[in-house]
C-alpha cells in the first residue's frame, strides 16, 4: 500500500511541476523528494539524488508502513 501512496504523491508533484509556468525551488525540491522516496521504497534501499544547483536528497525506504 505504501508504494501506491508514494506513486500518487510523485504523480501529483510531477503534475504540479509540469503545470507551473516557472517552476519554483519548492516545486523542484518536492519533485525530487517524492521521486527519491518512491524509488527508495520500490527498490528497498537508500537513494541519493543530487542536482547541480546544490540540492541533495537522500531517502531511505519506509519499512514501518509495510505489512
Amino acid at each position: 500500500m505504501n508504494q501506491i501512496v508514494n506513486r500518487r504523491n510523485a504523480k501529483e508533484t510531477l503534475d504540479a511541476y509540469t503545470r507551473a509556468v516557472r517552476p519554483t525551488p519548492q516545486l523542484i525540491a518536492g519533485l525530487c523528494d517524492a521521486f527519491a522516496q518512491m524509488m527508495a521504497d520500490d527498490f528497498e534501499g537508500p537513494v541519493t539524488l543530487a542536482l547541480p544547483i546544490g540540492l541533495r536528497v537522500v531517502r531511505e525506504p519506509i519499512r514501518a508502513r509495510r505489512a
